[in-house]
């Protein structure tokens, strides 16, 4: 590509609103172009990039038997898919299947800062994997997360969190955020050692409640007591004595009453994970009476036909207040295993600043993170009228995996993770091309017989160039080459020639080398991967 035919003009001065450096300079070295409403098109430079990372991922998927697919945007999750599994999928000689699309939809989370950010659009990847076995569901699972959080690895955006989930990390409702201060979610992080997670992944220490012999079960009027705030103040207790119970209902069927300490807050994702499904609402007065309760009186002694899970916090906390399912009542000194047992205990309860990391036990803090890969493992009610006919003949609904990698924010949080003073500092994989050559003394017969050569030596690797042969000074194509933040840079230039070669300088580092044209490929390392 020649420079000088780029439909592209680098800017001396980020235009006004844009607060974060790599946003600034994906907009000075003609990456992207604002528009009205806060959105961003993307220019030449940007598109190649974006496609770039869309073709190394297509190419993985493709590896591992995955097959594009495509329908409009904003057509509603994976609904077009299921309708494709009602229309195509037969038999288990089909399965896997494991389908990818790409194209633009609505991004996931807000964020601040502009830019790629601040944009209500997103190019995304998403696959579906379809499966007839749990076990196979899991590798071919944990095979295609790899690809994907490998490559963000590989560009240097670790997702905390991902590593301590099983397989690749591939849980149904679970998020991957990138740490960064124009997220728009929450990330829980320590200071001491790294760890972090969003809230709803992470893993943390629960405390050891003193020791206390179970004291009798007793039933206390608690007028207007709905609330954990009031029924602590009441009864004159902090919070965390109490037992909050929250009603749901999963799959439109099953009424599931989930138990965590009066303190904190249910983890619906975990529940999702716990429970298999996506479709968790709370439960409506109409079904919690249904069940035998009394809406904000609710608890787990006495009921019958319904899944209690508790947190794992709870067996270890004596002596609760918890409802009695009257209306104004309470129970005393609720103990579990005593009073009540449950369906299961599992670490269901949310994480907040301040409890204890997993890792070396020290305080975790909040920060903020954007949201770059999400799955969810669909339930078998939401796969309605998607069958195939098994190896014993059985007609059963498949097995159905989801999960979307946002590439506009992940371009997004590359450059601001990749820029310095001067520009862009792109690794290979996002680059939208691996060299940028700087012709200098370009009227030399030297330099030209010496260009001609790079440029056939490029070509025979398959690396096609950003070729600066324009009549302007040498500062502002460095300058402008920088800016740009291309992996390396190559200058031909008769000075160059005279010291016995071109020059080379990775954009990442500060030093430059000689190399005679015949050893540049050489010099550079293993060649890039084609756009």
């Amino acid at each position: 590509m020649n420079y000088a035919k780029l439909f592209i003009q680098t800017r001396r001065e980020a235009p006004a609103g844009l607060d974060l450096p790599g946003q600034q300079m994906l907009v000075r070295g003609g990456y992207i172009q604002p528009l009205p409403g806060g959105e961003c098109a993307l220019l030449p430079l940007g598109q190649r990039s974006l496609s770039r990372l869309e073709a190394r991922l297509a190419r993985e998927f493709a590896a591992l038997g995955g097959m594009e697919v495509d329908f409009p945007p904003g057509s509603g999750g994976a609904a077009p898919v299921l309708e494709m599994a009602r229309g195509q999928l037969r038999s288990h000689r089909q399965l896997p299947a494991l389908l990818f699309r790409r194209g633009w939809e609505a991004a996931a989370a807000p964020t601040r800062g502009g830019g790629l950010f601040g944009a209500h659009s997103s190019r995304v990847m998403e696959t579906f994997l379809f499966e007839s076995d749990p076990v196979r569901l899991e590798r071919t699972s944990a095979e295609v997360a790899g690809a994907v959080l490998g490559l963000l690895a590989e560009l240097g955006l670790h997702l905390p969190g991902g590593e301590d989930l099983p397989g690749a990390g591939i849980q149904a409702g679970q998020a991957w955020l990138y740490p960064h201060e124009a997220g728009g979610e929450t990330l829980l992080q320590c200071e001491e050692c790294g760890y972090s997670a969003a809230p709803s992944a992470v893993r943390f220490h629960r405390p050891i409640a003193a020791a206390e012999a179970p004291a009798p079960l007793r039933k206390v009027a608690t007028p207007g007591c709905k609330t954990i705030a009031s029924l602590a103040q009441f009864l004159g207790i902090p919070e965390s004595r109490t037992a909050k119970a929250v009603f749901l209902t999963a799959d439109e069927k099953r009424l599931v009453f989930a138990v965590v300490r009066g303190d904190r807050d249910v983890n619906e994702a975990a529940l999702r994970r716990l429970l298999g499904t996506d479709r968790l609402r709370p439960a409506g007065e109409d079904e919690i009476r249904a069940a035998g309760a009394a809406p904000g009186y609710a608890s787990p002694v006495g009921l019958r036909g319904v899944s209690v899970i508790v947190d794992a916090e709870i067996p270890a906390s004596p002596n609760l207040v918890a409802g009695a399912n009257e209306e104004g009542y309470h129970l005393l000194n609720v103990n579990y295993g005593r009073d009540y047992t449950a369906a299961q205990v599992a670490e269901i309860a949310l994480a907040r600043p301040g409890d204890s990391c997993p890792e070396c036990g020290a305080a975790l803090g909040q920060a903020r993170g954007v949201q770059l890969v999400s799955a969810v493992r669909y339930a078998e009610s939401a796969l309605a009228g998607a069958a195939f006919v098994d190896e014993t003949g059985k007609t059963r609904p498949p097995l159905l995996e989801r999960y979307r990698l946002d590439l506009t924010r992940a371009f997004a949080c590359l450059a601001e993770a990749c820029s310095d003073a001067k520009g862009l500092r792109l690794p290979p994989a996002a680059a939208p091309f691996a060299i940028h050559l700087v012709v200098l003394d370009a009227k030399s017969p030297a330099v030209q017989e010496a260009t001609r050569q790079v440029l056939a030596a490029l070509e025979a690797e398959g690396i096609e160039p950003l070729v600066d042969d324009r009549p302007d000074s040498p500062g502002v194509k460095f300058n402008d080459a920088d800016l740009i933040g291309l992996p390396a840079r190559v200058t031909v230039s008769d000075r160059a020639l005279q010291q016995g070669g071109v020059e080379l300088k990775r954009r990442a580092e500060e030093g430059r080398q000689i190399v005679a044209p015949g050893q540049l490929i050489k010099a550079l390392g293993q060649a890039p991967e084609p756009a």
